[in-house]
């Protein structure tokens, strides 16, 4: 069927055993293709040398338990990168197998080619990312997924799952990576949110610091009216003059120094865009040619920047010497100020203190000044905060589109088993993120409930909290309390996205409330209906079904399906490979640590022995079974 020429060869290295060459051939609808897998370990075939070929079609790995069938699929799954899901079923295992076949050092290269017939090299030591080449060197592609369209897995036990989370993790199985732009833009989203609040949560508590700089503020006030009263003032009017004068002085070389900071943020922020951007085009030349002077206008502009920011920096230095001029000319008035003082002969009064609170009293207005414009920035960020909230949640809607869009595709494909999605659906989610979050605060389990029925997620309730104490009907302490715990962990509410509500049913019945055989068959037949699946791989599809499903059902459809998806199995079951017409059987045995594989067709005389043997009992069993059987065909 045109695979080519594949082989597999186990050469001894010194202690160490080599699998060489293990070719995985995917034939599919878009010309994508696994070509070939280099796998080499420790636990691998002995001194014999091995051809694999996987044929385009109906592929079964067959073994006893424990002979290495589901670990050659566990490592093909993770070398393509193909996620296990947030269901697998014994997720401990299927990765144990990966460190006990690769091992520390253990290196697995797999060879595609995409639907434009180009080939990449996919190189993957255990524990590290995978490496991409193709024929002009390494690729820097991001995952595989980015240049090979991931198979459809299933591991062991995974299709009977009866976890709630099964039915997204289906979804998401079928629908690939077609969700990784929209999740890419909540994540930055996400990102955007998070800078937002950081800068708010920065500005602290703004009411309780104005209230306290107020009072202190009117208690200078009121401290300096007995001063002037006493006829203080007007002596020490000079030195207050000079003491004030400092702090504004002071005050301004620090504006000064501050736009000169984030001036020189900015042109960092810039600089690589303006030095590197070229506007060129071998199409359009005249019209970037002219996009080019302009652009070019723009940098002169840019550059101007820097000219700005080296005058204010000398600026900042000559405003400081006159600075010290000015605390000169001071320092040669501090014999006249002490002469002053002593002169003021006032019980109770200290002149010191009336100094201390003329400064105290100019930085508390300076203060407040700031504080205004702080109130200014947080007015400002709420509202770019309440901005980005409304983006993030249309992201999540237009998620939620691509889903229900995907969800209506897939349905088209079979009539008796069908998927709804409810967008928010996830109720039980956004409750244990409740307890999770207020545990502790006195909120007890009706109000748990009423916020359920109210609000479909934080952002709502988010928007509501102005109406919070009419909703809830709750104390004014424990009000207090929900709002301090939200606004305290209000970046983890606010992004916290709660799931969408999957649900499959079974000739109109929801699938959890089918048996186990109900639902694998369901399920099975659901995939093979599943037109844009192009390689198929299950570990054990034949579990949970009884003999006769299989033939009647399954192995009809994977029958009628060959030549459009490619089927890689590990079986137990005689009745998959054989009345499949398997065109590919590769049979696996442990023996003292190493994985033997020998492969064959079904035609083939010794493959059919490793049949027998391995899944029929051996010969002496299956001459027996096939004599009764006659037996009781002849009673007939």
């Amino acid at each position: 069927r045109g695979v080519g020429v594949n082989k597999a060869r186990v050469r001894e290295k010194g202690r160490r055993l080599e699998f060489r060459r293990v070719f995985f051939f995917f034939k599919q609808k878009t010309a994508y293709e696994i070509k070939e897998c280099d796998w080499s370990s420790d636990v691998c075939s002995s001194d014999l040398q091995t051809e694999i070929n996987l044929s385009p079609e109906l592929n079964n790995f067959i073994g006893i338990r424990g002979s290495g069938k589901s670990s050659v699929l566990e490592i093909l799954r993770y070398t393509l990168g193909i996620s296990l899901g947030n269901q697998a079923s014994d997720r401990d295992y299927k990765n144990s197998l990966i460190e006990h076949v690769l091992k520390s050092g253990g290196k697995v290269i797999v060879t595609v080619v995409d639907e434009y017939k180009k080939e990449y090299r996919i190189e993957k030591i255990y524990g590290q990312k995978e490496d991409i080449y193709d024929n002009n060197g390494r690729v820097d592609a991001p995952s595989v997924d980015t240049i090979f369209q991931k198979p459809v897995y299933f591991g062991q036990k995974d299709l009977s799952n009866t976890n709630i989370d099964f039915e997204a993790d289906l979804v998401k199985k079928l629908i690939g990576n077609k969700l990784e732009n929209i999740q890419s833009r909540i994540n930055q989203k996400i990102d955007e949110i998070e800078n937002i609040v950081s800068a708010f949560k920065k500005l602290g508590n703004l009411d309780e610091l104005k209230k306290e700089i107020k009072v202190s503020k009117d208690k200078a006030e009121y401290q300096l009216k007995i001063y002037k009263e006493k006829g203080v003032e007007d002596k020490l009017r000079q030195q207050s003059r000079f003491d004030l004068d400092e702090a504004k002085f002071k005050e301004s070389i620090n504006e000064i120094s501050n736009f000169k900071n984030k001036l020189e943020s900015l042109i960092n922020d810039y600089i690589t865009f303006f030095q590197k951007t070229i506007f060129k085009s071998e199409e359009n030349k005249k019209i970037f040619l002219e996009a080019d002077n302009l652009f070019k206008l723009v940098v002169i502009e840019f550059n101007k920047l820097n000219d700005i920011k080296t005058n204010t920096a000398k600026y900042v230095a000559t405003f400081k010497d006159i600075l010290d001029k000015l605390n000169e000319k001071k320092e040669n008035l501090k014999e006249d100020f002490a002469k002053i003082k002593r002169e003021i002969n006032i019980p109770n009064l200290n002149p010191d203190n009336f100094l201390k609170l003329n400064r105290q009293l100019e930085t508390s207005r300076l203060k407040l000044i700031e504080i205004n414009k702080a109130e200014k920035r947080r007015i400002e960020y709420t509202t770019y905060l309440n901005n980005k909230i409304s983006e993030l949640n249309n992201l999540w809607h237009e998620e939620f589109n691509i889903l229900e869009k995907e969800v209506k595709r897939i349905n088209e494909y079979d009539s008796s088993l069908s998927i709804s999605v409810e967008y928010k659906g996830r109720n039980d989610k956004f409750h244990e993120k409740l307890q999770q979050t207020f545990k502790g605060s006195g909120i007890r389990g009706a109000t748990y409930m009423t916020i359920q029925s109210t609000y479909k997620d934080f952002v709502e309730i988010y928007r509501d909290l102005e109406n919070l104490d009419v909703k809830l009907n709750i104390s004014e302490s424990l009000l207090a309390e929900f709002k301090k715990r939200f606004n305290d962990n209000i970046l983890d509410l606010i992004t916290f996205r709660v799931e969408d509500q999957f649900t499959i049913k079974y000739n109109n019945k929801p699938l959890k409330e089918h048996s186990l055989g109900q639902r694998a068959t369901a399920l099975i037949l659901f995939l093979l209906a599943q037109k844009e699946t192009n390689v198929l791989i299950i570990d054990q599809p034949e579990d949970d079904l009884d003999n006769q499903t299989i033939y009647e059902d399954v192995i009809k459809a994977i029958k009628s399906l060959k030549g459009e998806m490619q089927f890689i199995f590990a079986t137990h079951n005689a009745n998959i490979p054989v009345l499949g017409d398997s065109e590919k059987i590769i049979s696996c045995k442990y023996f003292e640590d190493k994985i033997d594989i020998h492969d064959g067709t079904i035609d083939n005389q010794k493959t059919q022995k490793q049949i027998v043997t391995i899944m029929e009992g051996g010969e002496e069993a299956f001459n027996r079974r096939k004599n009764i059987y006659e037996i009781w065909s002849m009673k007939k």
